[in-house]
């Protein structure tokens, strides 16, 4: 038969905010269908994040906040999820 894996990944904030999200058993059920779609909401760009969420749109390296260390360069970059 096929044999796959799954896998997520959560940031490091989002797992020590919401310990229970660590594990598969505590994203699964009903009752945390709302919990899932309010803090994971939906995916953000790079340039998103640097113009909504990064204090200094990602411009200073000593406010780096762990995150993004540069703005994004070229087109491509802004539209990326994952760098």
């Amino acid at each position: 038969g096929i044999i796959g894996t799954f896998r997520y990944f959560i940031p490091a904030y989002t797992a020590n905010r919401h310990r229970e999200m660590i594990s598969f058993y505590g994203l699964r059920g009903d009752d945390n269908r709302r919990k899932l779609a309010d803090t994971f909401k939906e995916p953000t760009t790079w340039v998103d994040y640097c113009e909504s969420v990064d204090k200094n749109n990602c411009t200073l390296l000593d406010a780096n906040d762990g995150i993004s260390r540069r703005y994004p360069a070229t087109e491509t970059e802004k539209d990326s999820y994952f760098v």
